[in-house]
């Protein structure tokens, strides 16, 4: 392959990937694959990508005005065949976005209550939400980490919503609600949750989304405060378009 032709694919290969993390940025499931924090890592990727492709296409080698003196080739077939492997990731996610799918609930054999953080991201002091209703399970779990007095906001009404779990050897009328939290991508999600205490708590079924609503206490069970809500009403509702929770 003529060197010329050769720096060619390079620049088209390098533009096309460019126009892949674009589409990927625009498309409406990006936060299923990578928090939204990263969204910014990966346009400056795409801008990078555009650069070196207009780079190694201006930098090309220009044909030879005799076409009888020969233009440099391309020494080895592994060079060419490499330009091919770059694609294969496009091809592999072409496939599978073809194929039917949907969220897969996870099947949580303990529920997380600890806090999730991807490494260097600092832990608020409080998150920044005016009312307790609009706090989410993460929201929650923070502000009783972070409290030196937890129990100052027992009795603060809580409004979340998640899926149902229930932990072998809890007691009758209590489960788990709980959410997936991405912290960088969908591969490191885990599953965070609260207790809940509700009389009619076996009605419910596992994974099953649902509105808890009612005020929370501190359990210090374990020697460290974590909420716990003593439901009101517990709703079913329909699965959430967005059921991940990103720090």
């Amino acid at each position: 392959m003529r060197i010329r032709t050769y720096r060619t694919l390079q620049a088209l290969i390098l533009a096309v990937l460019g126009f892949y993390l674009l589409d990927k940025l625009t498309a409406d499931n990006i936060q299923f694959f990578t928090n939204p924090r990263l969204i910014l890592v990966i346009l400056l990727a795409a801008l990078a990508l555009f650069i070196l492709a207009q780079r190694v296409l201006f930098t090309r080698p220009a044909a030879p005005k005799d076409p009888a003196q020969g233009e440099p080739a391309v020494s080895g077939w592994w060079k060419p065949a490499g330009l091919i492997l770059i694609l294969v990731p496009l091809l592999v996610d072409g496939v599978y976005e073809a194929l039917p799918g949907q969220f897969q609930r996870p099947t949580p054999r303990e529920i997380n209550s600890a806090i999730p953080l991807p490494a260097g991201l600092e832990q608020p002091a409080i998150p920044g939400v005016d009312h307790s209703e609009q706090r989410s399970i993460l929201d929650w779990l923070w502000l009783y980490r972070k409290s030196a007095a937890p129990g100052m906001f027992d009795g603060e009404m809580a409004d979340v919503t998640g899926m149902v779990a229930y932990q072998p050897g809890s007691p009758a009328g209590v489960f788990w609600v709980y959410r997936p939290v991405i912290s960088n991508s969908a591969g490191d999600a885990q599953v965070v949750g609260m207790e809940v205490a509700w009389a009619e708590a076996t009605g419910l079924g596992a994974n099953q989304w649902v509105r808890v609503r009612g005020p929370v206490q501190a359990d210090l069970a374990g020697g460290r405060a974590t909420p716990r809500i003593l439901a009101q009403s517990v709703d079913p509702v329909p699965d959430l378009a967005m059921p991940y929770l990103a720090p």
